[in-house]
């Protein structure tokens, strides 16, 4: 899975993957203060619909979801680390924000019967094009 001093920051990502998802497809407590606050962090209807479509074929779409999520952030969190040997901690928000975005370009248009082709269009999509703002970030601040 992964080294025993990795263990904290894998267990950190899943956490801020979890609360990702709980918020982008509505499982959030308080839903009318998220929807005025932060409407566009929300599944789309269609994203929605395709969650709970893929739901009801498979109980386990939401640990799908989470699990590729998961092994994508790790994955653009190395990619950064070695484009960029400056950044730390502090910019992990960029990384997540890399994975969500990403996210949203494939589910948000789409109708979708199974997690299979949930992950098959997210795979589809180049990390750079869910990236823009993030990577002009991370070139200002880390000017090699």
């Amino acid at each position: 899975m992964c080294k025993p001093e990795n263990e904290i920051f894998y267990a950190i990502c899943s956490i801020n993957m979890t609360h990702y998802l709980m918020k982008y497809f509505h499982f959030s407590g308080d839903l009318d203060m998220i929807i005025k606050e932060e409407n566009k962090k929300l599944a789309s209807r269609k994203a929605f619909k395709s969650f709970c479509h893929s739901l009801i074929k498979n109980e386990n779409t939401m640990n799908s979801i989470h699990s590729m999520l998961l092994n994508d952030l790790l994955d653009v969190w190395k990619a950064l680390k070695v484009a960029y040997p400056k950044y730390s901690y502090f910019e992990f928000s960029k990384a997540m924000q890399i994975v969500q975005n990403k996210f949203k370009k494939a589910t948000k248009k789409h109708l979708f019967e199974t997690v299979i082709e949930i992950q098959e269009k997210y795979s589809k999509i180049p990390t750079k094009k869910g990236c823009k703002k993030e990577l002009e970030y991370l070139k200002k601040v880390f000017k090699k």
